[in-house]
């Protein structure tokens, strides 16, 4: 039997694992896990993105899998990204601990915290990074450093599930802070538009 949890759009899910893992999937994402999970392994599989505080079991790595790669781990706190973003890449940040990252062509990558797993068609890359930056949604948060608005628009719109299109100069307009993710779409949008004078 196969358990899935899915989070709505426009919010996210806080889930205990059986084995006492903390799991919080980003709006639109969704896990899933056999019914012996924690008995002989512990393995799901995500879909969108979600944050992993790993309860500890020497004997027993817990792997997240994904359509990229394999993430095993011991006992630690981590984001999985998995692709679409509206860069086409997926992702690993570790906040603490170890994780090992098993890519399709047998290779793996060893994490030291702070540090951010990228692939994109194929091919990774591995560099060091502010991790809050990555795990603030699950507090209802994004965080934006030199980033334009457009950029700012597809981080929104895949947190409620929708298209936004910004066209023109304003677009490319910079901002630096961090924006409140409302439950409603509308009070994320009125911030945004008092920030950048915009109807």
């Amino acid at each position: 039997q196969l358990f899935t949890v899915e989070a709505p759009q426009g919010t996210h899910s806080r889930i205990s694992l059986p084995d006492g893992t903390q799991v919080w999937l980003n709006a639109g994402s969704a896990l899933s896990y056999g019914s012996s999970f924690n008995e002989t392994s512990r393995e799901v599989s995500l879909s969108g993105e979600a944050y992993f505080e790993v309860a500890k079991d020497a004997n027993r790595p817990f792997i997240v899998h994904t359509d990229h790669f394999a993430t095993r781990v011991l006992g630690t706190s981590f984001d999985v990204t998995t692709a679409p973003r509206a860069d086409g890449s997926s992702a690993v940040v570790l906040v603490e601990g170890s994780v090992a990252i098993d890519v399709a062509n047998g290779e793996s990558v060893t994490l030291n915290p702070s540090e951010r797993f990228s692939m994109k068609d194929g091919s990774y890359s591995v560099y060091e990074v502010d991790p809050y930056k990555y795990i603030s949604w699950k507090d209802g948060l994004l965080f934006f450093t030199s980033n334009t608005l457009f950029e700012v628009l597809q981080k929104v719109a895949a947190f409620y599930k929708i298209e936004i299109t910004c066209s023109g100069e304003i677009g490319s307009r910079k901002c630096t802070g961090k924006l409140i993710l409302f439950d409603v779409l509308d009070g994320t949008l009125d911030v945004l538009s008092d920030i950048f004078r915009i109807a």
